[in-house]
């Protein structure tokens, strides 16, 4: 992609200006480091069973957010199967750590409580280095 943006600043702004550019842009929207990042991932034999899990999951712990944070999904992960199985994820933007820690304890209780088939496995990822 020739005419992306970033490949184009590249070409235009030097290093500096480049990394205050890419920081304003994740302070603008809350991106880390202004915010932190927790994801809530599912593995299934069944495609269905894993969205529909995150799907509860988020409809029990909307209520309990903070003003700025943000549930983005259920999503299929960007590796869609990954050793036979499928894979869906919950991204939640939130605008601290204590927050963050406080979803996370919130997420694992409710977790616990949504029925699964014994197949699905979950598991949360605080400040994920990727998102596969």
């Amino acid at each position: 992609y020739p005419d992306h943006p970033l490949v184009r600043s590249m070409l235009t702004m030097d290093y500096a200006e480049q990394a205050q550019s890419m920081l304003d842009s994740r302070l603008s929207s809350g991106m880390p480091p202004a915010g932190q990042l927790l994801i809530v991932r599912t593995d299934s034999d069944d495609s269905a069973e894993g969205e529909q899990f995150l799907l509860g999951l988020q409809s029990r712990v909307r209520s309990t957010l903070p003003d700025k944070a943000q549930l983005i999904g259920p999503l299929p992960s960007p590796m869609q199967r990954r050793a036979g199985k499928f894979r869906h994820q919950l991204i939640a933007l939130m605008p601290g750590r204590r927050d963050t820690k406080a979803l996370a304890e919130i997420l694992v209780r409710e977790a616990g409580l949504g029925k699964t088939s014994g197949r699905l496995k979950w598991s949360i990822d605080v400040d994920p280095i990727d998102l596969y």
